[in-house]
């Protein structure tokens, strides 16, 4: 899907698995369109303790309000474990940093930057 050339992301109205993928129904209002698309499963637990995501990308089919989408690969899981300690997911801020940092060295990149607003 995308609006004037680029991506955007949209919840789904509900999807089925298939033998190479998913079929996913599209909110009302959004206009299908074929070619690359990225999948994120995620579910959280209250307080934001823990988090599950899942991340596929693929190629999808437009048919009306529909995308049937092949999935090619799964990205690197960036799910975060219940901490027993009851910290949260906020919390784990040095991990998730160190992780960056490690990521962007291996890609030969730069560490992104947060900008924040003036």
């Amino acid at each position: 899907m995308l609006a004037g050339g680029l991506p955007v992301t949209v919840p789904a109205r509900e999807f089925t698995a298939t033998a190479g993928g998913y079929e996913v129904r599209l909110p009302a209002g959004v206009e299908a369109a074929s070619g690359p698309v990225c999948l994120t499963f995620h579910q959280y637990g209250p307080g934001m303790r823990w988090q599950e995501n899942v991340v596929m990308v693929g190629a999808a089919t437009a048919a009306g309000d529909r995308l049937s989408v092949t999935v090619e690969r799964a990205l690197p899981d960036w799910s975060l474990p219940s901490d027993r300690r009851g910290r949260s997911f906020l919390e784990h801020g040095s991990q998730l940093r160190r992780r960056l940092k490690a990521e962007a060295g291996r890609r030969s990149q730069p560490v992104p930057e947060v900008r924040r607003p003036a």
